[in-house]
């Protein structure tokens, strides 16, 4: 949209890069079965970006950064940046440990 001033006009030619989408819901992850059936459905990759972490565990973003901030969710911060991965052997080895009720 141009905006004038002092008779001058300008124009914004820049455009906002492209949010990442949120996953699609994830199926409710009850038990240890279902959650190793959810990591094993990721496979294929080691590294999960937060989004994708999303996608296998069905918590909001504020959730993870608690659980990070806590001390219950390994992760690695990339240098000089705000990207944040997760191992997923280690979130789920994580999740497990902090498993209330049922065989542990």
């Amino acid at each position: 949209m141009p905006r004038e001033a002092a008779g001058v006009t300008a124009t914004c030619t820049h455009a906002a890069p492209p949010r990442e989408r949120a996953p699609e819901a994830a199926p409710a992850i009850s038990t240890p079965a279902a959650l190793a059936q959810a990591i094993t459905a990721a496979a294929g990759k080691d590294w999960l970006t937060e989004l994708e972490l999303q996608g296998v565990i069905p918590v909001s973003r504020r959730t993870l950064k608690d659980w990070r901030d806590a001390g219950k969710l390994p992760y690695v911060r990339l240098p000089g940046t705000r990207r944040v991965l997760y191992h997923l052997e280690s979130v789920h080895k994580a999740l497990l440990r902090h498993q209330t009720g049922g065989n542990q």
